[in-house]
């Protein structure tokens, strides 16, 4: 995978993520963990020193510390294994384990009689469910259109490969008549032919608007459908 790639799965991936695994538990008590895919093992981490070297330097996959979930890309060698990183340090995100905590069960446990890492390690098996969730919105192995993720619910105005195009979008398709944004025929006719079209115009309509209103583009009661173009372009499915 390329570091475009991987970027491109965590941002569609992450919100999924989270919203499977706090169904389960809850949010957690700290901030969302940042995901920081910047150094290549445990040890260029936690030195400050990119070429650091250890005894685990090649195996050590991810950890959360600190608040941030920190991926070693050299040793995750597929999007399975990527998902599942993801999820496992997500998991302690939400366990709360404070240093005291950790310090009491890596003394008591083996690593793989953990408790943490055995709850860690069996939320891992959700990736099946996240990548067919993306598999169903992107199609398999396609992540091309801005508007697949939040046409799904799953729309994020931290993401700037969403972000960008949807305000190229609104942009381009900006009508100063109605002061509103068009463009709905090409967005109906690029979704997947399974997709609920109300529902998708609804999702779309409240990221638009999410995004207007972040970036202070001064659009109010953005809809797709103003001129019924997304009405009439929707009977073709």
């Amino acid at each position: 995978m390329t570091t475009d790639e991987v970027q491109q799965i965590i941002s569609y991936a992450y919100p999924l993520i989270q919203d499977t695994i706090k169904s389960e538990y809850g949010s957690g008590k700290g901030p969302i963990p940042k995901i920081d895919t910047s150094h290549k093992n445990t040890y260029a981490m936690h030195s400050g020193e990119p070429e650091a070297q250890g005894e685990h330097d090649a195996t050590s996959i991810a950890e959360y510390y600190k608040g941030v979930i920190y991926l070693y890309l050299p040793n995750i060698p597929n999007e399975k294994e990527l998902l599942r990183s993801i999820i496992h340090e997500y998991t302690h995100y939400l366990q709360d384990i404070t240093p005291f905590k950790t310090r009491i069960a890596n003394q008591k446990y083996k690593y793989e009689d953990n408790p943490y890492e055995q709850e860690a390690h069996a939320n891992e098996e959700k990736w099946k469910n996240i990548w067919e969730i993306l598999n169903d919105i992107h199609g398999p192995g396609s992540f091309e259109n801005w508007y697949d993720s939040p046409a799904a619910g799953y729309g994020r105005t931290d993401a700037i490969e969403q972000v960008i195009p949807a305000i190229r979008h609104i942009v381009k398709h900006y009508n100063p008549e109605t002061n509103n944004v068009g463009g709905a025929v090409n967005i109906v006719y690029g979704l997947k032919r399974s997709v609920d079209k109300s529902d998708a115009l609804d999702n779309l309509n409240e990221y638009l608007q999410e995004i207007s209103d972040r970036f202070e583009l001064g659009l109010q009661d953005i809809d797709l459908d103003h001129d019924s173009a997304w009405t009439y372009a929707s009977r073709d499915f």
